[in-house]
């Protein structure tokens, strides 16, 4: 299923290693990050390979896409919310290529970081809210 994604893919210039990679689940937490409340989003990987990340508003949805993943996911996996309503909604789905994407209802200009831990099958999302 890649070779009909190649073209997409090389239009972004991702760096991936097609290793054994899933997203095996996701869990949101109220945390202070920099003195300031957030919620912290921990996006777990497991295998060996790597993967790139890409982030962007669409609308008021913050969307992390999920890149490099080979084997080929379920349309969702599980996430467990324990942001106490501070998004519009927090599910995971996948893009029109069937890429993981963490979809975060959010105001758009909402500030964010992303901290792509892949090495250490972490993926580490801050939402100030």
């Amino acid at each position: 299923y890649l070779d009909d994604d190649d073209d997409y893919l090389d239009d972004y210039d991702f760096d991936y290693d097609l290793g054994e990679v899933s997203v095996s689940g996701a869990t949101a937490t109220t945390a202070t990050c920099d003195g300031r409340d957030c919620v912290r989003i921990e996006i777990k990987l497991d295998g060996d390979g790597e993967v790139s990340i890409m982030d962007a508003f669409a609308g008021d949805e913050l969307q992390i896409d999920v890149f490099g993943v080979d084997v080929k996911y379920q349309d969702d996996f599980p996430v467990t919310d324990r942001s106490d309503g501070r998004f519009d909604y927090l599910r995971a789905t996948s893009d029109e290529y069937d890429w993981p994407r963490l979809a975060i209802g959010v105001p758009e200009g909402t500030e964010y970081t992303v901290d792509d831990g892949s090495a250490n099958h972490l993926i580490t999302v801050e939402v100030f809210v």
